[in-house]
């Protein structure tokens, strides 16, 4: 592909050129297997396919943007998730997919790099998840007369990493262009708990 983005997909494509798609998003310092305890969240109907961020990270793994020893500014990080947009696309056209539905989880900084791509395309998506995230805003964005995908957020509020605040801020931003919100607030710290595993699960049933 043009972007170089290397993939994975566990599981066979669906027969189903249709069939719905969910994307998963690392944040940073991952790569493409660390996404997948979210399988369990996903019905069996969904083609799953698990991207990896190009930028060797100082930390290890790999990241969409660098954030040691200096944070990549706003327009890199806004260019960094149009490459993942081409890549979705040319994944999609490369395969001959269209998807009846079209789904991100994205965790952390893989959270903010799709925030950028609703910014960009919101009808890209039928729904998006931001896991323990947050929204980075770039620009003016347009986002009247479209139809825009349903968000599901979940955060926990001992977040040493990504503040609950932050979460809240950018879940009010996402309401302010219009979004329709699902907000789930857990007691644990960088990552999704039980209860919202659970409420992704319901969530994702109900797309």
């Amino acid at each position: 592909m043009r972007n170089n983005i290397t993939y994975l997909t566990k599981e066979k494509l669906q027969e189903d050129r249709n069939a719905p798609i969910v994307y998963l998003i690392h944040g940073r310092a991952g790569n493409f297997d660390v996404m997948w305890t979210f399988r369990r969240s996903i019905p069996e109907t969904f083609s799953i396919i698990a991207p990896q961020a190009q930028i060797p990270d100082l930390v290890g793994g790999f990241s969409w943007w660098q954030v040691q020893p200096i944070l990549a500014d706003r327009k890199t990080a806004n260019d960094e998730a149009t490459k993942l947009l081409n890549f979705f696309k040319e994944y999609e056209a490369k395969n001959n997919l269209k998807p009846k539905q079209r789904v991100a989880f994205g965790f952390s900084q893989g959270s903010a790099i799709l925030s950028l791509i609703l910014q960009q395309e919101p009808e890209f998506f039928t729904g998006v998840a931001l896991l323990a995230g947050f929204v980075i805003e770039y620009g003016e964005a347009d986002f009247q007369n479209k139809v825009l995908p349903r968000i599901f957020m979940a955060h926990g509020n001992e977040d040493q990493i990504v503040p609950i605040d932050k979460a809240y801020s950018s879940k009010e931003k996402l309401e302010q262009w219009g979004f329709p919100v699902e907000f789930h607030e857990d007691t644990v710290g960088h990552k999704v708990g039980a209860p919202g595993m659970r409420a992704l699960t319901n969530w994702m049933q109900s797309i």
